[in-house]
């Protein structure tokens, strides 16, 4: 997996070990039994920043051994008023990440994650928001936990 992210010009410069990307405000968000397995980690927004000022960016990728490989999380305020803007982030990371870097090997398993800041989630489940962040497979967590 390592040899697939160095080969992206792109997130090559980017790669950190462990969860070293993550922004110290953003790590307590993230949850491993064996942080041994926790490999790299990308911080995606900040190494497309330059690039793509205005996009919408994803926030991480934290690659692990074992079952799932690739975690793409975002830590962003899960209420209603966001809703639109994480789905537009998605669209970006599967387009300019997925789309490009993944695409190549069929047989990675990733999985894509919302994880609510420390406000909490305010989106009603009752919601047309909410149906939609179901739709898309993208309900916000109070926390990521890896399960390997």
């Amino acid at each position: 997996m390592l040899e697939r992210i160095n080969a992206d010009a792109r997130l090559n410069s980017c790669v950190c070990s462990g969860l070293q990307a993550i922004k110290k405000a953003d790590r307590s968000k993230f949850v491993a039994k064996d942080t041994r397995k926790l490999q790299l980690s990308i911080d995606i927004d900040s190494c497309f920043s330059e690039a793509q000022p205005n996009a919408h960016r994803w926030d991480y990728l934290v690659i692990t051994t074992g079952g799932i490989v690739g975690h793409f999380v975002e830590v962003h305020p899960a209420g209603t008023g966001e809703v639109s803007k994480v789905i537009a982030k998605k669209q970006w990371l599967t387009r300019e990440v997925i789309g490009t870097t993944f695409k190549r090997v069929e047989s990675i398993r990733y999985r894509i994650s919302w994880v609510a800041t420390n406000a909490g989630v305010h989106i009603l489940p009752t919601s047309r928001d909410y149906k939609l962040l179901a739709k898309e497979n993208l309900l916000p967590l109070k926390r990521y936990e890896f399960t390997v």
